[in-house]
């Protein structure tokens, strides 16, 4: 029938073959095609009622092929007079919530993105308001990433809460769509090992040299991993540790709950432990987040920094050496003028601010109200522990965005 609908001219002359299958199936074809204009034996009749005549076999003589629109056909030509003339939510709660699914899916077929932002939030709104339900709001069920968990069974666990939270079975079935389960990512050794921040100040910390059995430079401490005898895992900063306990039934209820609160008749799940839990699992090599918190107590009292252009390593030293590089790049430079303690960032941001917006430079760009100072510390270089890196990070500076306005400008002038 696709062939005959995309041919020109007039009736088409057809031969058919008696038998009691059909190749593309009668329901689809019936569906498509029920109102095509047949003419058998010189009676015109409509294809959907010679269903019994046509598997007998003979020549037939097609009229007219009319096909008939697929749902999200017409879902698409409903959206598109909708934008056309915008209706109020009032005229839209009448209808069915399966229609009303149906056209929140066919609006992602548009391409243009705030069309689809409209049509969606319009839809929602209208569903939220028939059933109290957000069809837009993920269900994001938010776990630690551990070898023993079965992603399948917490989905599984998942869509029972959204059955028992909604009583309409179309508009459950669809909320089980936009499950996801997100594994988070487990501490890695340099979040868990290092602490040179704690040191990065000029607040005198004791030497803790004494008493530890770790190569000396100068009479305190100075070394490196790869100079001591650890193990390989332990040796690469960037390797991810693994949960020192296996996350339990009752935190993935709680997971899942949290996930599911906004569903409003939700209740926190009962989870069999076999449902989410592996009998076996695959051995890994990974340390486990306690393991490398008790390993790190041989080195208390001392400092753990990253080093620059090998940051997989990790520089062993004493505070007295690092308080001495901390001093002599920063507090010593010249180039460094000290604004105020770490105590004191919410005034010096708020006479910032002012100063900001005195200059007129919230023209430019506007000033962030999240935006911190960031913590400038240093951190020893790979060929000489006794060099110093300055580190500066500003990743939320509240004047960035003038900052990269005023340097685009600058660039283009010199060009």
């Amino acid at each position: 029938m696709n062939w005959l609908a995309g041919q020109k001219g007039g009736d088409r002359l057809v031969q058919f073959v008696g038998a009691g299958v059909w190749t593309d199936g009668w329901r689809s074809l019936k569906r498509k095609d029920g109102d095509s204009t047949l003419l058998i034996g010189g009676i015109e009749i409509l294809l959907r009622n010679a269903k019994a005549i046509l598997q007998q076999g003979g020549e037939v003589r097609i009229l007219q092929v009319v096909r008939s629109k697929s749902t999200t056909e017409r879902n698409r030509a409903w959206l598109v007079n909708l934008l056309r003339r915008p209706k109020p939510d009032s005229r839209l709660r009448p209808l069915h919530i399966k229609k009303l699914i149906g056209l929140y899916r066919t609006a992602g077929l548009f391409t243009d993105k705030q069309t689809k932002h409209r049509l969606r939030t319009k839809l929602d709104r209208v569903i939220a308001s028939r059933t109290g339900v957000s069809v837009r709001k993920r269900v994001n069920v938010k776990i630690p990433y551990d070898t023993h968990l079965k992603k399948v069974g917490i989905r599984r666990s998942t869509e029972r809460v959204v059955d028992l939270a909604i009583d309409e079975k179309i508009l459950a079935d669809f909320v089980k769509t936009r499950i996801r389960i997100l594994w988070l990512r487990n501490r890695s050794l340099a979040e868990l090992l290092h602490n040179q921040k704690r040191y990065a100040s000029e607040v005198e910390h004791p030497c803790a040299c004494r008493g530890k059995d770790l190569p000396k430079r100068g009479g305190h401490v100075l070394t490196r991993f790869s100079e001591l005898e650890v193990t390989d895992f332990v040796r690469n900063s960037k390797n991810i540790t693994r949960p020192a306990l296996t996350h339990g039934s009752d935190k993935i209820a709680e997971a899942i709950f949290l996930a599911t609160k906004h569903l409003k008749r939700a209740t926190t799940p009962v989870v069999k432990p076999g449902d989410v839990l592996m009998e076996q699992c695959h051995a890994t090599t990974a340390w486990t987040d306690e393991g490398i918190r008790t390993w790190k107590g041989r080195f208390e009292g001392l400092v753990l920094a990253p080093i620059d252009r090998n940051q997989g390593d990790t520089a062993v030293m004493c505070p007295v050496l690092y308080r001495h590089g901390f001093r002599k790049t920063f507090a010593w430079n010249p180039n460094y003028v000290q604004v105020g303690a770490l105590e004191n960032e919410e005034a010096v941001l708020k006479e910032s601010k002012d100063e900001f917006g005195k200059r007129g430079l919230a023209a430019i760009g506007a000033w962030r109200p999240d935006g911190r100072l960031g913590m400038a510390y240093v951190i020893p270089k790979h060929k000489d522990l006794a060099g110093w890196r300055t580190i500066a990070p500003a990743p939320v500076d509240p004047a960035s965005l003038a900052q990269r306005r005023v340097a685009r400008a600058l660039h283009q002038m010199l060009k």
